[in-house]
């Protein structure tokens, strides 16, 4: 049993004990990160070995401010976070943590992979926000020692349809009528977990009133 799983058994050990539902949804994302519920509150976990440091801060479970952004967004969703990133116990990790979203916890070996682990564990974090009905936090601006990072483009698409979809108040089936689908397949683009081609999601934002926009950034100059 390696370090990840034997976190894993503590709290599910844990959570027995305190009388809590005790939940691991399965990995996700282009890291394979996990979400881990402990009650209602949970965390990411990545699929690969973890480091001590993650391990402590993951083990806090720490719940959000829930200030919410689910009604009455921004009429520009960008979805992206500061992030900090800390030395971790082995050599070259990152551990890599959200301010304003707690539950988004990882790690990555070298500063590029840090980046594209935050990225992947910040839009399985607040995929799992929108699945238990909750409002997104609100983001900051980044402070002195911190990065804006975004989700990935598709888990962008996807957040902004949900919000999009509740905000509308119209049914599964009227939006399966706007579109001239079938109701099942408007039910895997509305399910958080499913993954949607952005094809796809763009044509369900434009019959909710919405329009997809793309971006182009420059990278820091360490990652170009």
């Amino acid at each position: 049993m390696d370090k990840r799983d034997r976190f894993i058994a503590e709290l599910r050990a844990a959570a027995k004990s305190r009388g809590l539902p005790f939940r691991l949804d399965k990995a996700r994302g282009k890291g394979g990160h996990a979400v881990l519920w402990l009650g209602d509150r949970f965390t990411t976990l990545p699929s690969r070995e973890i480091d001590p440091r993650l391990r402590e801060r993951s083990g806090r479970l720490s719940g959000s401010n829930d200030t919410g952004c689910m009604a009455e967004c921004p009429k520009m969703m960008t979805f992206s976070y500061p992030a900090v990133f800390e030395p971790g116990d082995g050599e070259g990790v990152l551990v890599v943590t959200f301010p304003d979203v707690p539950e988004a916890i990882t790690e990555g070996h070298g500063l590029d992979d840090a980046r594209n682990m935050a990225a992947d564990a910040l839009g399985v974090a607040l995929l799992a926000y929108v699945r238990s009905g909750r409002g997104l936090p609100r983001a900051r601006r980044p402070g002195k020692g911190s990065e804006l990072v975004a989700v990935e483009p598709a888990v962008a698409a996807k957040l902004a349809v949900l919000i999009a979809f509740r905000e509308a108040g119209i049914s599964r089936g009227e939006l399966a009528r706007r579109l001239g689908k079938d109701e099942r397949e408007i039910r895997r683009v509305l399910d958080p977990m499913h993954p949607t081609k952005i094809g796809a999601l763009d044509a369900a934002l434009r019959a909710l009133g919405r329009r997809l926009v793309v971006s182009v950034e420059t990278l820091p100059a360490e990652a170009a």
